[in-house]
């Protein structure tokens, strides 16, 4: 790898210098690096473009480049999301990713925090189709280099049921009672000791 920037510090020709940094980009690829195999490939080609290295980085992008590595719905939340969880941090502050998100027929909200994507105000029960658009871009200054479509179900909540606080003294009446707060349940078996 130091014999292979030397050689590109010390190239003149400018096909010398695409060649070198070729082999630069399958050695640092060799070694873990794939991420920086993209850029010395991509200098490359600013430098000399070549059929085989377009084809080589095209290769090196859909492996190590920026891209969406998993989704998650939330839906035992009371109010459901989407989430798009990329491979990269995104950009903080200063970019409108609800521009690069496109969910035909609904209104959303996109909030982003680290890596993560996620969109609010879809419902429960509901299935959607959301493309994020090439362009969306990373803090690293990648992009999608092409429209990623996703389907994504929101299932109804999980049926559960809680009492609404921990301590309870009951009076001695007759109509004392216990509130409960259900979701998704229309009736519960509950045993009631007394101590």
């Amino acid at each position: 790898l130091p014999a292979q920037i030397a050689a590109y510090l010390r190239a003149s020709e400018p096909g010398l210098r695409t060649e070198v940094l070729a082999q630069l980009a399958v050695t640092l690829e060799n070694q873990g690096r794939g991420r920086e195999a993209i850029d010395a490939l991509r200098l490359s080609q600013s430098i000399q473009p070549r059929r085989d290295l377009e084809e080589q980085l095209d290769r090196l992008v859909g492996l190590y480049g920026f891209r969406v590595a998993e989704t998650q719905v939330d839906s035992d939340a009371a109010t459901p999301r989407l989430c798009v969880l990329f491979n990269e941090p995104l950009v903080q502050a200063g970019v409108d990713y609800a521009t690069y998100v496109q969910m035909p027929d609904v209104s959303y909200a996109v909030d982003v925090t680290d890596a993560q994507l996620c969109l609010d105000g879809v419902e429960h029960g509901q299935r959607y189709a959301v493309t994020l658009r090439q362009g969306l871009p990373a803090a690293s200054g990648e992009t999608l280099i092409r429209d990623v479509p996703l389907t994504l179900y929101v299932r109804d909540r999980s049926p559960s049921a809680r009492f609404t606080t921990r301590a309870y003294v009951l009076p001695r009446t007759a109509d004392a009672g216990l509130p409960v707060e259900t979701v998704n349940l229309t009736e519960l078996d509950l045993t009631l000791q007394r101590v």
